[in-house]
């Protein structure tokens, strides 16, 4: 899906689609309803791709397996951007 790399600015959004176009078959299997909610179009952040990746699947899957019993089967995925804040001293 992703490559493995370093720390690196890239777009959660992109990556966000494209771990859901990844588990979308077991979603669909499972009868699984996503949504993901984002708060820009394009949010950006820095990390490593690969890593966050990887727990997106997993917590999807955690998700689906929790909910596979329930009549009403959703997951919704949100992400919002806040401020940054930058301490300069520490007391």
């Amino acid at each position: 899906m992703i490559r493995q790399g370093n720390d690196e600015w890239f777009s959660l959004t992109t990556l966000v689609e494209e771990t859901i176009s990844f588990c979308e078959e077991k979603l669909r299997t499972a009868r699984v309803d996503i949504k993901i909610v984002l708060a820009q179009d394009n949010l950006e952040i820095y990390g490593n791709q690969a890593q966050l990746s990887q727990v997106l699947v997993n917590l999807i899957s955690n998700a689906r397996d929790v909910i596979e019993s329930l009549e009403d089967r959703r997951i919704r995925i949100r992400a919002s951007q806040f401020p940054r804040r930058f301490v300069d001293s520490c007391r």
